[in-house]
């Protein structure tokens, strides 16, 4: 929910293209249009009216906000003030290097301008997320159709008013909400939804939907809104960034192969590629090999969308390595399947790691080397 101006209008404040029409409550599905971050149409604006026009456009915009925001939550006001000014420059860079008019100007944008325009946001939402730690990192890398969910869930528990726009902009009206949800749930108070808050989110709205509902329209309507298909296929509530077997509570035992004084597990990436990852708790996140990456990107197992920015790693001898993001949409070691899990790329040749942005999605982990197996503990 908005509650504020989007960061594209943060560089329109002073025309009011961003009106009162109420936008579709429901959250969109896998077939419907993802974003743009404000309603559609805007006609006083060339460049709202041009990233109303592509989906490409629509989902990169909101890509955008979704980080921006997250962004903001994290900064000082102080920081706000500069980050709002970042925005303003950021959206006169995209019509001056893109050669689209002023708000008002009577002029239409040219659809040749799309992919000029989409390069802009991609870029600068990758600058953003690069600058965003802990929970606000995990929020801002959700894919936009999980992100959606989770505000559902907040709107379904009644920690947003039932007016809220599903909109996937984390605005104030939905960061109150989210500490409002933490504080009644009793976990640390941020304004971030992390991987743990989306997990523990989720299993909570799943739980309400698991209890026998009256027979009534209403609580009909409530369970029918908290399915939404994703590949064709129905998904449920539990759409959090989190181990889909979250529920489960016993420890899970995965053998692992003694190889060269480490141990090594297979892992299955994206449900395409498995691998032998040596488990590394020193690493920070997972981390794949470069020609690995590439397979996975001429496979087309991984795209563009998947980058989520720019990290510098600090290797056991000191040495600082430079090194791409990206979002692993599936890691499925034995039965255990991890959603959207951080990696980076090693440009070094050497095996894959498996770090802690696996290990720490469980409350404890630990490796029994008489039976050579990875203890896993929800």
């Amino acid at each position: 929910m908005r509650g504020t101006l989007s960061a594209l209008a943060v560089g329109l404040a002073t025309v009011c293209w961003v009106s009162g029409a109420a936008r579709a409550e429901s959250v969109p599905t896998a077939q419907s249009r993802l974003g743009p971050s404000f309603p559609c149409p805007s006609p006083r604006d060339p460049l709202a009216q041009l990233i109303c026009s592509s989906p490409d456009l629509s989902q990169a915009d909101l890509r955008y906000v979704q980080a921006y925001q997250a962004l903001r939550a994290q900064l000082n006001p102080s920081g706000q003030s500069m980050l709002r000014q970042e925005g303003v420059a950021f959206n006169q860079t995209v019509r001056s290097e893109c050669g689209i008019g002023a708000p008002d100007s009577g002029k239409v944008a040219s659809q040749a301008a799309i992919p000029c325009v989409l390069q802009h946001y991609l870029t600068q939402r990758n600058v953003m997320a690069s600058r965003l730690t802990g929970s606000a990192a995990e929020e801002a890398a959700r894919p936009l159709m999980t992100h959606l969910a989770l505000q559902a869930d907040l709107k379904a528990l009644g920690f947003l008013p039932p007016d809220a726009e599903v909109d996937g902009v984390y605005g104030p009206v939905t960061r109150t909400a989210i500490l409002q949800w933490q504080q009644s749930r009793g976990r640390p108070l941020t304004p971030h939804l992390g991987n743990l808050d989306a997990a523990a989110l989720d299993e909570q709205v799943a739980a309400l939907h698991a209890q026998p509902f009256p027979a009534t329209d209403a609580a009909a309507g409530l369970a029918a809104s908290h399915s939404l298909p994703i590949n064709g296929s129905a998904r449920s509530a539990n759409l959090a960034s989190s181990p889909s077997a979250s529920l489960i509570t016993a420890p899970i035992t995965l053998p692992l192969k003694s190889v060269g004084g480490t141990f090594e597990l297979p892992v299955t990436i994206n449900g395409m590629l498995t691998l032998n990852f040596v488990v590394d708790s020193g690493a920070s996140d997972v981390s794949i090999p470069a020609d690995v990456v590439s397979t996975l990107i001429r496979t087309e197992t991984i795209d563009d969308s998947d980058f989520i920015g720019k990290i510098t790693y600090v290797l056991a001898n000191g040495t600082e390595v430079p090194s791409a993001q990206f979002r692993i949409r599936s890691l499925k070691v034995g039965d255990l399947e991890i959603r959207d899990v951080t990696a980076g790329i090693n440009n070094i040749i050497g095996d894959p790691l498996l770090g802690q942005s696996f290990l720490r999605r469980f409350r404890s982990w630990s490796i029994d080397n008489q039976r050579h197996v990875l203890i896993l503990n929800q």
